[in-house]
């Protein structure tokens, strides 16, 4: 399998409330539908196209209350294209119907989706000066050994 595309159909970013503290920083990718397509210059592969919701939701624990309030949310809809072979196609297109897919295909998907809407995700959250979802290197001083 091999991604030949990817395109976003939706991009939101809103922050609700102003919130001091957020309790919880929680990412989810959810596959939507899974179906064949066609591109003409493709002619030796099927061609797949897995829609997915990528969604960063920030929540602040609510006053002496378990019931959490959402400040901020950061969804990024779209699709990933790929050129499978006719088993691959098969595989994938069996589990569509129950979007419940096996590990070994699941995981490579997240990854491609992660590598693609991490990025997004994290310059929507510093204009909306959210805390980053994960975690950025920083650089520090050392002492000198004597």
């Amino acid at each position: 399998m091999k991604v030949i595309g990817y395109n976003l159909t939706k991009v939101l970013a809103e922050k609700k409330a102003e919130s001091k503290t957020i309790n919880s920083i929680n990412t989810s990718i959810e596959f939507v539908n899974i179906e064949k397509d066609k591109i003409d210059s493709i002619k030796d592969f099927e061609v797949i196209k897995v829609n997915f919701n990528f969604t960063v939701s920030y929540e602040s624990q609510a006053d002496k209350k378990d019931t959490s309030l959402k400040i901020a949310r950061i969804e990024l809809e779209g699709n990933l294209i790929f050129a499978a072979d006719k088993e691959e196609s098969k595989e994938l297109l069996k589990f569509s119907k129950k979007k419940d897919l096996p590990a070994n295909i699941k995981v490579p998907l997240n990854n491609v989706i992660f590598k693609k809407c991490l990025i997004r995700s994290l310059e929507l959250a510093d204009s909306l000066n959210l805390p980053f979802h994960i975690p950025i290197p920083q650089a520090t001083l050392q002492q000198k050994q004597q």
